[in-house]
């Protein structure tokens, strides 16, 4: 797979995990703060130099740092995620 291509798949499926993302959250925090939340996330790991593997880390954690916004929110966010609060850790 060329350099393009893997762009392009890694970018469509961050989309397909911010939407995720999105209906997981809804409604303790709103799409708009979820949305900006992976932007600022894929911003930080492609200036550490991170290309391949993107969407999942940054789905990783986005959603770590998405519970603890959920959590101060008074909501508890992520109880469809079958994978549990402590797993998401990233380095």
């Amino acid at each position: 797979m060329g350099h393009a291509a893997i762009v392009v798949a890694e970018r469509k499926a961050l989309l397909v995990r911010t939407e995720h993302l999105v209906r997981e959250f809804h409604p303790v925090l709103s799409a708009g703060a979820v949305i900006r939340a992976v932007a600022r996330c894929r911003v930080e790991l492609l200036r550490a130099g991170v290309r391949r593997g993107l969407a999942s880390t940054t789905e990783a954690r986005v959603r770590a740092q998405l519970r603890r916004n959920a959590a101060s929110a008074g909501g508890v966010g992520g109880s469809r995620d079958s994978r549990g609060a402590g797993t998401a850790r990233t380095g």
